[in-house]
């Protein structure tokens, strides 16, 4: 199993993944670290699915290509890293272990600060029944899904009232060749 989830509250937000990597026939191989800090962004990231970019871990990869960014947004960071993605995965890590990542941070508009969740993924879409994952393709796509879709309550700087919350979970109950 393989799992990813993301809290948002007024409080604050709160990532969490297994560590687990596991490989065809869930043979495990190994632990590795699947979340990871944006500090320069107000941010993080949480990764599900493939575990390398060009045969090197992400633990290794993602250091890396933080390094290399410079983007003034959440938005634009997506974006570049659904490219580099797109770009670096072989065509086996891309069939084999679809990539799911979550990536969500405080943005500053308007003179208030609110949260935005980026889900960057090489998937169609998520079966509205099964839950399962739907098309897995070799392009990448990027979409912003909690201020521009699920906030309620955009008068509000956190995006809730009270002690609403919403939660974003991604990942494979059988991991499978997902590594």
């Amino acid at each position: 199993m393989t799992l990813m989830a993301l809290h948002l509250s007024r409080h604050g937000m709160v990532f969490a993944s297994d560590s687990n990597l596991s490989g065809e026939d869930n043979a495990l191989l190994g632990e590795a670290p699947k979340t990871f800090a944006l500090p320069d962004l107000h941010a993080g990231l949480t990764v599900a699915g493939s575990y390398t970019v060009g045969g090197r871990p992400m633990s290794a990869w993602m250091p890396e290509f933080f390094a290399g960014q410079i983007c003034s947004s959440l938005a634009s960071f997506a974006e570049a890293l659904g490219a580099s993605l797109e770009a670096g995965m072989t065509g086996s890590e891309k069939r084999h272990g679809s990539s799911l990542v979550h990536i969500a941070g405080y943005v500053h508009a308007e003179g208030i600060s609110h949260p935005e969740f980026h889900f960057v993924r090489n998937i169609d879409a998520i079966h509205p029944d099964t839950g399962a994952y739907t098309g897995v393709r070799t392009t990448f796509q990027s979409s912003e899904d909690f201020w521009s879709r699920d906030c309620q309550h955009r008068e509000s700087p956190t995006g809730f009232v009270d002690d609403g919350s919403a939660l974003y979970m991604n990942g494979y109950p059988d991991a499978g060749s997902h590594t």
